[in-house]
């Protein structure tokens, strides 16, 4: 039993001072504020060659990347009020994949001439009925002001021919609706002159014309009652064709790049890039000087 206790015993120790002897080979890998400082200031040059290198490169990036402008605008799409009677029962005349689809198709001709970069939609699906939101990327100011511009005139272009046939049976019921107001209203009239005419000569056809006279007012109501359902179906906010909200922005500072913001991202990846080479070079020493022992 002692022979057993004094072996364990000795293979703790032997296994004790292995740990230490790899400990003083392999040191800690944390490295304190205090060591990173003494690091930097014995690999300053590795430093400053990183430092120099990304801002060299981003000073090269901001004076020789061609400028791009931006432009944008908003157009709501229009909407129509349908026949069901629910609260919400206004419908957009166009969606806005298909209004997407549509603005992506008619400026498509225009990327193609060079000056335009690229056409983007976005739509606001939070706001009924949809807002699109449309940015153009050109080499000149004039040429993403002058894209949307164009772009708004044909896609307003063409949301106008889809809200006139979207109205078009609202409007014909209107007419026809004007056209038998007028008919009634005159035929009233002529009610009132034969119920005058008789009253004296004939009180009982007085009478009846008076009963029919009334059955032609209620009809005149009724006639009257959808009109001014038709109205108010064709009239906003219940009914309006889509339409530019607010003005174009367009400025003619370049959207990109932006000498500034790229002097600040390249001072600070030239920083930390620095940084990053002189732990290397330091970690590979290290291990140089370690393999030797």
């Amino acid at each position: 039993m002692t022979e057993h206790a004094n072996s364990t015993e000795g293979r703790l120790d032997r296994s004790y001072a292995g740990n230490l002897a790899e400990n003083a080979r392999f040191p800690d890998d944390e490295i304190s504020l205090i060591d990173l400082w003494r690091i930097v200031m014995r690999r300053w040059v590795w430093v400053l060659v990183g430092f120099i290198a990304f801002v060299a490169a981003g000073v090269a990036f901001a004076l020789f990347s061609p400028p791009v402008f931006e432009a944008s605008a908003k157009i709501q799409i229009g909407q129509v009020r349908s026949d069901s009677g629910e609260d919400r029962a206004s419908i957009p005349i166009v969606s806005a994949t298909v209004a997407s689809a549509e603005l992506l198709q008619s400026s498509s001709d225009l990327v193609g001439s060079g000056e335009l970069k690229s056409v983007s939609i976005t739509a606001q699906s939070d706001v009924w009925p949809a807002i699109l939101d449309i940015v153009a990327v050109g080499s000149t100011p004039e040429a993403a002001r002058q894209t949307i511009e164009q772009t708004l005139a044909r896609l307003l272009g063409a949301h106008q021919i889809a809200y006139d046939d979207a109205i078009s049976p609202f409007l014909d019921r209107s007419n026809v609706l004007a056209e038998r107001h007028s008919e009634v209203q005159e035929t009233l009239r002529e009610y009132d002159a034969g119920i005058q005419a008789l009253r004296t000569t004939d009180p009982i056809l007085a009478m009846l014309l008076l009963s029919e006279k009334s059955d032609l007012a209620e009809r005149l109501a009724q006639i009257e009652a959808e009109i001014s359902e038709v109205r108010v179906r064709l009239s906003s906010p219940m009914t309006f064709p889509s339409h530019q909200v607010g003005s174009i922005l367009a400025s003619d500072v370049p959207a990109s790049p932006r000498p500034p913001l790229v002097l600040a991202l390249s001072v600070a990846f030239g920083l930390v890039g620095g940084l990053i080479i002189a732990l290397v070079a330091e970690f590979f020493t290290k291990a140089r000087q370690v393999s030797a022992q």
